[in-house]
Parts: C-alpha cells; structure tokens; sequence
C-alpha cells in the first residue's frame, strides 16, 4: 500500500466520525517510533497535541495526534 493511499484511509476513517459523534476534533496515537504514521498524519493536517490524555483511573496517555474540524485539509 503506497503512503498517500495509507492518508486517504485515515481520512476515510476520521472525517466521518467528526460529524457522527458532533465532536470538533479527532485524535488518534502515533508514537515516535511510527516516523511514517506519524508523517501521514501531519501531511492531514493532524498536529502532536501537548496535552496528555488522564485515563478514568489517573494513568497519563501521551503521543496522540488531534485534527480539528478547521484544520481539515482537502
């Protein structure tokens, strides 16, 4: 599977789920290791948040890519 066809699937993915669950943003985890993931998703326009996800019993998530609704690159 060529790269922009790997983009092209996590947008098929993402943009819907914007409007299906009326949330402004998605986010998905890519960790360092994942230098083409990683790439794909910047070149979406997804950016590496700074903020660090606090799971339900205090356990701290980070390496999450977040893309908002304004940022959607066409």
């Amino acid at each position: 599977m060529k790269k922009n066809e790997r983009g092209d699937k996590l947008l098929v993915i993402g943009i819907p789920a914007l409007s299906l669950f009326c949330c402004d943003k998605i986010a998905t985890k890519a960790i360092p290791e994942a230098i083409e993931r990683r790439a794909a998703l910047e070149e979406l326009g997804f950016y590496l948040s700074k903020e660090k996800l606090i799971g339900h019993q205090g356990e701290i998530y980070d390496s999450y890519f977040v893309l908002k609704e304004e940022n959607l690159k066409s």
